[in-house]
């Protein structure tokens, strides 16, 4: 829960919403617009063990994150970024116990990964 709602910060604060504006969310489609663009900013996908969160950092409608998280204590699993806007998911992230596990960067987008972090509870242990 608590990652959950640490992420949900960063959310927040990524997109700029203030809490000036409303949330537009639609129930039916498991979105939300933070914009009030019409287009959904953040959607949620649904399975039977995860469900996944994407989300459009700089309202271009392609996802600029995808985070995945077990039901069970809606922890994260995974997590692919593309910080560079470019709509390749060049960072992709793994959690073990909620902690950042490992990660792998693919910085010229040849599918090789070019940095690769370990991390120990969080902390990095290498890089």
């Amino acid at each position: 829960m608590r990652i959950f709602i640490t992420s949900s910060i960063a959310l927040l604060l990524l997109t700029g919403f203030t809490g000036n504006q409303s949330l537009e969310v639609d129930s039916q489609d498991d979105s939300i617009d933070y914009n009030g663009d019409g287009h959904p900013d953040v959607t949620y996908d649904y399975y039977e063990d995860y469900f996944y969160e994407f989300i459009d950092r700089n309202y271009d409608l392609k996802t600029d994150v995808s985070n995945k998280f077990n039901y069970e204590d809606n922890l994260p699993i995974q997590t692919t970024y593309d910080n560079n806007f470019d709509g390749y998911p060049e960072t992709k992230v793994f959690y073990q116990n909620g902690w950042v596990d490992y990660s792998f960067v693919d910085i010229n987008n040849d599918n090789k990964f070019d940095v690769y972090e370990s991390y120990e509870y969080g902390v990095l242990k290498f890089s």
